[in-house]
């Protein structure tokens, strides 16, 4: 039987871990039944991670960066397609992150990150990072396409407006399951963001 390094065995776990999570969410969550998920021991969830804080605050960050970025090959295809040249503006940028946000293998990861939210407003770890890490990955991308002469309180402005609009229609698409729905008003948005992005003309 081949053997697998430590390394690689707590990916492996890992993995499952957040699968797991996905799977079941926040409620009443114990070490044991996740552990038999994962195919190992409550004991040796404790060996790799710590303590289950530690699991649950890994596989937080596995599941924040699987849909906190739009930067993956299906982001990069869809800011190609919607630029002339492949470089995003402002709403491009806001479609591109919905569109990443909201594929079907990122819907679970959605539903958990809102109940991380509300559970990080009652008890701050490990869920605090996770919500405020998600959120912090958008806006500096957003941040990175506004132009560079508008003033701070105008960036601050705006990005604000992106990061509400962003993640109430997520919320709104968790609660209803209506996709056509919030995705036409995010593309109505998208083209205001745009519009409000401009710099004045002189």
């Amino acid at each position: 039987m081949k053997r697998v390094a430590p390394g690689a065995r707590r990916g492996q776990i890992l993995q499952a871990a957040a699968q797991y999570l996905l799977a079941h969410g926040l409620a009443d969550l114990t070490l044991r039944p996740m552990a038999a998920a994962c195919g190992t021991s409550a004991r040796l969830l404790i060996y790799h991670f710590g303590s289950k804080d530690g699991l649950l605050r890994a596989a937080a960050e596995l599941l924040r960066e699987r849909i906190g970025t739009a930067g993956g090959p299906a982001a990069q295809a869809t800011l190609a397609a919607q630029t002339a040249q492949g470089a995003p503006t402002p709403g491009s940028l806001v479609l591109a992150i919905w569109q990443e946000a909201t594929r079907p293998d990122s819907r679970y990861a959605l539903m958990l990150s809102f109940d991380a939210l509300t559970r990080s407003m009652r008890t701050p770890e490990p869920w605090r990072r996770f919500t405020v890490g998600l959120h912090a990955a958008w806006r500096m991308r957003l941040d990175g396409v506004l132009p560079r002469a508008l003033s701070a309180a105008r960036r601050r402005q705006l990005l604000t407006l992106a990061m509400a609009t962003l993640e109430g229609l997520l919320l709104e698409l968790v609660r209803s399951d209506d996709l056509r729905r919030t995705s036409a008003a995010l593309a109505l948005f998208a083209r205001e963001f745009e519009r409000l992005c401009r710099l004045p003309r002189t």
